[in-house]
């Protein structure tokens, strides 16, 4: 991450897509090499992955948080401005929503009742599968039939929790600070 002095709304924005595609590898590499076993039955492939929605928006909630922090400082020339907060997770649902549409006209144009029919639908439908695999769990993809309400969570989480994050930052909210109570450690 850059120095907050020499930051920018548009490198913050696209450190923000790095972090959705950082969070999408997490859950995949959690869901396939950690937890495998549980991708094949119904009830763990859900909880699996609500953990895996509370991380990857944890991440952007975060990482927008700290973005809100270098913004609050006084020498650095960014200013704190809400709208950011906003289109940080904007420009992430936006991404998501133009992968969608493309997975949905793959799979209009080349889906069969027995999978995709051509390699570069395949490629399409691996890369909108590899961003919204946090959400997996809960798609119930079936031949390119997603479930309304998981369009809708991937479509609505970044910007809630990077508008959550930002103005958590700029107030000087710091929730992990919060969670320390709740911890344990063992007096030397």
């Amino acid at each position: 991450m850059r120095e907050g002095i020499k930051m920018t709304t548009g490198y913050q924005i696209r450190y923000m897509i790095r972090v959705q595609a950082m969070a999408a590898g997490i859950a995949f590499l959690l869901a396939t090499v950690i937890f495998g076993w549980a991708i094949d039955r119904a009830v763990l492939k859900e909880l699996l992955s609500v953990v895996l929605i509370l991380i990857n928006g944890g991440m952007i909630y975060s990482y927008a948080h700290v973005f809100a922090v270098y913004d609050k400082k006084p020498y650095t020339p960014m200013k704190t401005d809400y709208r950011k907060g906003v289109m940080m997770g904007v420009v992430i649902s936006l991404i998501t929503l133009v992968l969608f549409a493309v997975y949905n006209i793959v799979w209009y144009v080349w889906g069969t009742d027995s999978g995709l029919s051509n390699w570069g639908a395949i490629v399409c439908n691996m890369i909108f599968s590899l961003w919204t695999f946090a959400y997996f769990g809960i798609m119930g993809m079936s031949n390119g039939h997603i479930m309304w309400y998981s369009a809708a969570l991937f479509l609505i989480l970044p910007p809630v929790c990077s508008t959550i994050g930002y103005i958590a930052g700029t107030k000087g909210f710091n929730l992990l600070e919060k969670f320390s109570r709740f911890t344990y450690e063992k007096k030397k």
